[in-house]
């Protein structure tokens, strides 16, 4: 349980981070499409 936190914490950090860097709505909106596919392929861990 601790350890899916953890995982959730990072990535959701990572998310942000890499959000500051895309001002660029078009970038976004590739962002976004990349994270959902990625979400799809590699569900959290247990």
């Amino acid at each position: 349980m601790l350890a899916k936190a953890g995982f959730v914490q990072t990535f959701l950090y990572r998310i942000h981070i890499t959000l500051i860097f895309v001002k660029d709505s078009d970038n976004q909106k590739h962002l976004w499409r990349s994270l959902s596919s990625s979400l799809v392929l590699c569900p959290l861990p247990d």
